[in-house]
């Protein structure tokens, strides 16, 4: 696994402005938002993206599986909506999500 050990990984509310480690764009106070940390490389880390970016990354991640280590997500996604549109790109969304309500 390329980001190391996974310690944690949850659904928050944000009770301050954060911001997303996947698009850059700002997690507003009151927005839900993913959270995770963990170890890479003897270093704790933690993680906060928005919830629509974190399921768009999970997509990709079941795509692309070990290559994700090497792409950038934001890349990846622009690309795979080029290559099959949005609607594809949020049918694996949904996949997703479905996968984890299950």
């Amino acid at each position: 696994m390329c980001y190391g050990e996974l310690l944690s990984s949850a659904e928050h509310r944000a009770r301050k402005e954060h911001r997303c480690g996947i698009c850059g764009k700002a997690i507003r106070p009151g927005e839900k938002y993913h959270y995770q940390s963990g170890k890479y490389e003897g270093e704790f880390y933690t993680a906060k993206a928005h919830r629509r970016c974190h399921d768009i990354q999970a997509a990709l991640w079941n795509r692309y599986e070990e290559d994700m280590c090497y792409i950038d997500p934001q890349e990846a996604a622009q690309t795979e909506a080029k290559e099959n549109g949005w609607r594809g790109l949020l049918a694996m969304v949904r996949k997703v999500r479905a996968w984890r309500k299950s």
